[in-house]
């Protein structure tokens, strides 16, 4: 038999093992029930545009979705706090999607190697190292 959400919600919630945890465990904890979050309000949002066409109620539960994703961040900037390990790992993961953006793009995405001012008018554009700026031909 199929449980109804609540059901199978609390129990998930109930089942969970809190009294050993390490503070990485429940910051990793907190990462995971936001991101299931993020899935269930869409999804809940995608089930009553469908079958109620209520849009105000919908629009609620995506607005809670997006609010979910910033918690998310503030868990994962914790956790980058209290994991070193976490830490060097996520920073090596970006070097290597910056890599394979960088392979995408080819030769439209420039990094700036040395400090960098344009002036034109009344305004200036200041490159600093580091930066990437992407060439875009016009149409």
């Amino acid at each position: 038999m199929k449980k109804n959400l609540y059901e199978a919600v609390l129990q998930a919630i109930t089942e969970i093992d809190t009294d050993n945890a390490t503070l990485e465990d429940f910051l990793r904890m907190g990462i995971s029930a936001e991101q299931s979050a993020i899935i269930l309000y869409n999804k809940i949002a995608d089930s009553i545009e469908k079958n109620y066409g209520y849009i105000p109620t919908a629009q609620l539960f995506r607005h809670t979705s997006e609010e979910e994703k910033e918690h998310v961040g503030e868990f994962q900037r914790m956790l980058l706090e209290v994991d070193f390990e976490e830490a060097e790992a996520q920073a090596e993961g970006a070097e290597e999607a910056e890599e394979i953006i960088f392979d995408s793009h080819g030769d439209d995405l420039l990094f700036i190697e040395q400090e960098v001012a344009i002036a034109q008018n009344n305004y200036t554009l200041i490159l600093e190292k580091g930066d990437k700026i992407q060439i875009v031909k016009k149409r």
